[in-house]
């Protein structure tokens, strides 16, 4: 399929010019690369590079290149190792009674006086792990003061300036050729149960059909043209002003920027959001994930509540993911058939109230491109009602 394929390079470059590496030190990953190619014979250098390594796969797409290759691979490969595992389910008892075996020899073949001096080593042993250490030896450890660490004194670049009459904050920072967009839609005047549908609201984009598309033709295009496209809720703002907001997270290369318009604006503005199969499933799928979230992590579902006890972003978290929203979960799946239209509707009412310029808020970490950004803001739509103050607060402690 020259689609997937295609799709599959096009992630692929992205994660090469993105050189996100987690918590783990670029440098360190580079020289990694250059050990691994030398020791096959590369030079030094082509495990840095991969510009023409990319447009050499990009160019054989439309060849038998791939078909070629996997044949050789698998086909008409005739190297080829079976290797069977046969489970013994007596070998733990085995090794068991081997070891068991083994001491008793050790031990009979010793002194009362051996048997009695491992005793004392032991029971020495014990005390000194047990005591606390003395200063003169705590001092004796290598420790770093702190003039020895090394503080950065740089300050990510951040620009805030209005475009179109929309807030934009911009990171003007060398990002590769890639572009970072966040696109946060103010919902500071939701109560709890409407964050709750919120959040159910944001995880059918992308899993449901589009005007244009099936959801995975949808997620196809996603793949094929952008480094990823996401919904979710997040909290931002002041202590005691804290606000939750709809943000929509979009990173493509520049050269595509207007894919990801198009594809954003199709996703955002056109998915249908009635699909009550697609909601049964997505429901479902949350409460699993809930109930085994209790059993793997009961304590911090146990945090988060009393997060929300104290604080009004404690209450947005604990209506997203926490035991307040696992009720709400179980009662929409209790009483399915005779609530869904209802929520359906109130889920449409709330895309429809949140989902305007007056609400947004842009983020880009990237060479900025006002024409770009206008663009993007010309495609909301427009009500002109400005959201109210926050309204929820902590929920005080409960059981």
């Amino acid at each position: 399929d020259k689609n997937a394929i295609s799709s599959a390079l096009n992630a692929i470059e992205f994660k090469l010019r993105e050189k996100d590496y987690g918590s783990f030190p670029k440098g360190v990953a580079f020289a990694l690369s250059v050990f691994g190619a030398t020791n096959y014979g590369r030079s030094p250098e082509a495990a840095l590079s991969y510009e023409a390594d990319v447009k050499a796969v990009r160019d054989a797409i439309n060849t038998d290149y791939f078909e070629k290759t996997l044949l050789e691979m698998t086909v008409n490969n005739p190297h080829r190792s079976k290797v069977i595992l046969l489970p013994d389910k007596d070998m733990g008892k085995k090794t068991s009674a081997e070891e068991k075996a083994r001491l008793a020899k050790i031990k009979a073949s010793m002194t009362p006086e051996e048997l009695e001096a491992i005793k004392a080593e032991t029971e020495a042993l014990k005390a000194w792990q047990a005591s606390v250490d003395t200063e003169e030896n705590l001092a004796k450890l290598p420790t770093l003061g702190i003039e020895d660490v090394y503080v950065s004194k740089g300050v990510t670049p951040t620009e805030v300036q209005k475009i179109a009459g929309v807030q934009v904050i911009n990171h003007p920072v060398d990002t590769s050729g890639i572009g970072y967009y966040k696109l946060f839609f103010k919902a500071s005047d939701l109560d709890c149960e409407e964050i709750f549908a919120l959040n159910i609201l944001s995880t059918l984009f992308g899993n449901v059909k589009t005007e244009k598309h099936t959801p995975l033709e949808v997620q196809n295009l996603i793949k094929a043209n952008l480094g990823g496209l996401s919904f979710g809720i997040t909290t931002a703002g002041k202590a005691g002003e804290v606000s939750p907001y709809l943000v929509v997270s979009g990173s493509s290369l520049d050269s595509k920027r207007d894919d990801l318009r198009t594809i954003l604006n199709e996703v955002l503005l056109t998915s249908d959001l009635s699909d009550k199969e697609a909601l049964k499933n997505l429901i479902l799928q949350a409460k699993l994930m809930a109930e085994d979230m209790f059993s793997q992590s009961g304590h911090g579902v146990a945090m988060g509540r009393v997060n929300a006890a104290l604080y009004s972003d404690g209450v947005v978290k604990e209506y997203i993911s926490g035991y307040e929203a696992y009720k709400l979960l179980c009662g929409l799946i209790d009483n399915f058939d005779c609530q869904i239209d209802e929520f359906i509707d109130k889920i449409n009412k709330l895309h429809k109230k949140l989902v305007t310029r007056e609400r947004l808020t842009i983020s880009m970490t990237g060479a900025l491109d006002e024409a770009f950004i206008s663009s993007l803001i010309s495609d909301m739509p427009t009500d002109g009602v400005i959201p109210a103050p926050v309204k929820i607060s902590p929920l005080g402690f409960k059981s």
